[in-house]
Parts: structure tokens; sequence; C-alpha cells
């Protein structure tokens, strides 16, 4: 461990001690019946060594249950009928606020993607139609009633991107335009009951300058999505110009599927297990009463500003603690 760290406290709850040994960059590891280790230097203060060795016990048994989570993951069985699929729980969390019409666009993801060069958008729109087909998400409608949500997986679309030029003199006429079309369209509201969780559109600013305009519902896509479908969608696009067809690896397991294990997992003395850890955790915490500086509308507008502040090292430390 580098020079000067500090090594944790005995008493930390658990997850708390692994928490601090990973940002000390320390690894853990089970060997058999020993527990083994990695760290900056390869060596550990004699205080640290004697936190491990008074709760090795409790640590090893901490990352086989880890494992035995890891593997059970790992073996999401398929729905043998999917038709009234239940929602994971992020889903319905995101239904229920939409129920309530109280979440505007603020959970609406624009992703606007800036395409230079020569582009036939008969290839594009193939591509982007492949990854609509190949992650379910993206063409799931989530029906039923307020008792019992499902999600109802769509057949694969046929998408066509048709150029819009966006009007302006000049170049940043254009691009201001084109920043107010790709406002208009993240607020439009979606009907996650009916339709599709995405809509697209394909700008024109340059005869070689376009921005192809995504907006997808947080309900089938969130951070992580993006990284996922740029990739693919820039793979795909990549092997429908060239004339062949993209062969990505098959996904291992579809989203309804880990939706209902989820539901299974977190059922029964599991979820009463858990519930009765938070209504402990929680006893006599007196509520929440934030001052508020000014009325609030009655309808919430997501308005937002940003402030930054310095703060001192030894606050950051025990935030950080």
């Amino acid at each position: 461990m580098a020079s000067g760290s500090e090594a944790p406290r005995t008493g930390l709850p658990l997850e708390h001690l692994l928490s601090e040994l990973r940002r000390q960059d320390i690894r853990l590891w089970q060997d058999g019946d020993r527990l083994r280790f990695s760290a900056p230097g390869n060596r550990l203060p004699d205080s640290l060594l004697a936190v491990l060795k008074a709760r090795k016990a409790e640590i090893l048994d901490f990352l086989a249950r880890a494992r035995a989570t890891q593997a059970e993951a790992t073996a999401i069985p398929a729905l043998a009928d999917d038709a009234g699929a239940a929602l994971s729980f992020a889903q319905e969390r995101l239904w229920i606020l939409h129920r309530l019409g109280i979440t505007g666009a603020a959970y609406h993801l624009p992703l606007n993607l800036r395409i230079a060069g020569p582009l036939d958008p008969v290839p594009l729109a193939r591509a982007l139609a492949a990854v609509v087909a190949r992650h379910e998400p993206l063409r799931t409608v989530f029906a039923g009633d307020e008792a019992r949500p499902v999600q109802v997986v769509l057949p694969p679309p046929d998408i066509t991107l048709l150029p819009e030029a966006v009007p302006g003199n000049t170049p940043a006429e254009r691009l201001a335009e084109a920043g107010r079309l790709a406002l208009a369209m993240t607020r439009e509201p979606f009907d996650l009951a009916r339709r599709p969780v995405f809509r697209t559109r394909l700008l024109a600013l340059e005869p070689d300058l376009h921005v192809l305009l995504l907006v997808i519902h947080h309900i089938a896509f969130d951070g992580w999505s993006t990284g996922v479908l740029i990739r693919e969608l820039t793979e795909f696009h990549a092997a429908y110009a060239a004339g062949r067809a993209p062969a990505p690896a098959a996904l291992p397991t579809r989203y309804v599927d880990y939706a209902a294990w989820q539901r299974r997992r977190l059922s029964g003395p599991r979820m009463q297990e858990l519930l009765e850890y938070w209504r402990g955790a929680l006893a006599g915490v007196p509520p929440l009463d934030l001052p508020r500086s000014r009325p609030r509308p009655p309808v919430q507008t997501y308005a937002a500003a940003v402030t930054s502040r310095d703060i001192g090292p030894a606050l950051a430390g025990r935030v950080a603690q």
C-alpha cells in the first residue's frame, strides 16, 4: 500500500471496508480457505493486516456469496412464453412516474450524432433498424393497467431516413435551427403504451454534413447503453455500406427474461428480509424537510442550474470516509 495510506477502522460495515480497500487499489480474493490480496507495492501495513485477519471469516463468506450470486446471474432462464411479461423494477419505477404525468422530458435521453462526409441514408437506416431489432427494449411498449403493467415486444420495425434540409442562410443559422429542432423533438411526449420508446430524424445542414437525431425514453435506455448503441450503429452501418450483412454475437439474455428472473429473486422471504433491513436502518429517522427558497409551480418544469464551490481537504476526507 502506498505510504501514508490510512488503514480502515476495524468496526466499519463490511461493504464500507471493501469499498475503502478498493479505493486504495487493494484487491481481495479467496483461495480455498485462504484470503489473498494484491496491493500497490505488494505489501500492507501491519494495522491493515490485523483488520483483515480479524475479519477473515466474514470476508471469505462475503466473497463466497458474491460468487454464488454471480453464478446465478449468469444462468438466467428463458421464459417459455413472454406473453404478459412483467416489468423489471427499474422499468416499473419509470412507468409509474410516466403514468403520474410528472416526468415531462426529464427522462427523454437525446443522442445527436454528427455525420461528416458523403452519406447514403439507406445503409444508415438499415443499420439503425438492425440495432432496434437486436435490442428488444427499443421496440417494447408497456400495456396493462395500474395493477399489472406488462411488457409487449413489437416486431422489428422498418426504418426510413429521409434527410431534411435545415433552413437558414448561413451555417450558423442552420446549426441554431438544428438545435431548436433537436430540443423540440426531445420535449415531445412518448406514449409508452402504444408507440416505440424512441424517435429519430436525419437533418441535412450541408451536402456533406448531417445530424442524426435520436431520442429514447429512459425506460429502455441509459448512459451505458449509449456506448453500445453508437458502437453497433457504426459497425452495422460500415457493413451495410460495404454491401455485406453484419454478424454480431448473439445476446445471451433477453430483457424480459432478466425482468422475470429479477422478480423471482427479489420476492418472498428475500424481499421480506430486505424490507426488514431498511425498516430497521431507517427507524427513527425524521422526515426530510428541505427549506424552500421560493414557491414552486403546480407543474414541475425541471428548470435547473449548476453551482460550484470548493471544499477543504478536511471536509473532502470526511465525505470520502
